[in-house]
């Protein structure tokens, strides 16, 4: 495993209710459409997603995808965007899922703010994998700003049905997998569910900080992964079925 691991933001994951009315909302708000739609058969059943495209930063929305999120864990508060002659704008789009609005001179995620409960901790694993602290509390990944301060009490639970609202869980991008996840490891991180296949070309893990933040390395391979959603895509067209895949170890 090299040791030179650098990270970069990928994807931020937010749980929601009702994925219609928030897709509307961050129309209204920051004029983003989502550039993908399927549905992703998991465990549990079956959940819709949406992708919306925020410069290279993806959002991502999953209609009431269940899980399992420890009492007190830190979690992310907001998620600030800028957007090329918006006025300044916040908004709770649902419980828990507040997304800011703001100029700038291109299209894309400019700050995540973090709630921890371990802040130095959190701040050494993602550090030690490519960040960069230039002030206190602030972690700099790609082009993003990850801001953490101090929680001031428990962190949010999930709800009876373990829908877990909000956003929920930081995408780190790296072309190799396995080494961002022993890298992530190394560092102090907890590996929650080890590498899978969510389609072919496209491959993630889920890892706990210190805190309890979820973060999740993706490996990306763009030739492999679009035959395979424009063959979906085809299918789904001709049989008026929606486009879904089915994660695999």
């Amino acid at each position: 495993m090299s040791d030179n691991i650098h990270l970069t933001v990928d994807s931020l994951a937010g749980n929601v209710y009702d994925l219609a009315g928030v897709l509307e909302a961050i129309h209204d708000l920051a004029g983003l459409k989502p550039f993908l739609r399927f549905e992703l058969a998991l465990a549990h059943g079956v959940v819709p997603v949406a992708q919306v495209m925020c410069g290279a930063v993806s959002l991502e929305f999953l209609e009431q995808a269940r899980g399992h999120r420890p009492a007190g864990a830190s979690h992310i508060v907001q998620v600030v965007v800028e957007v090329p002659d918006r006025e300044p704008a916040v908004r709770e789009l649902e419980p828990g899922l507040w997304l800011a609005v703001r100029p700038g001179p291109k299209t894309r995620v400019a700050e995540v703010e973090v709630r921890s409960s371990a802040v130095a901790e959190d701040l050494a694993v993602l550090q030690a994998c490519g960040g960069t602290v230039k002030e206190e509390g602030v972690l700099t990944l790609g082009e993003v700003q990850v801001r953490f301060a101090p929680a001031p009490g428990a962190g949010p639970v999930a709800d009876p049905d373990q829908s877990l609202p909000g956003w929920h869980r930081l995408g780190l991008a790296h072309p190799r997998l396995e080494e961002a996840v022993a890298a992530l490891v190394k560092a102090g991180a907890a590996v929650v569910v080890p590498p899978y296949q969510v389609l072919p070309g496209l491959r993630e893990a889920m890892l706990r900080l210190p805190s309890g933040l979820v973060v999740q390395p993706v490996e990306q391979k763009l030739w492999r992964m679009l035959p395979t959603i424009a063959v979906k895509g085809l299918a789904a067209r001709l049989t008026g079925r929606p486009l879904r895949f089915k994660t695999t170890t």
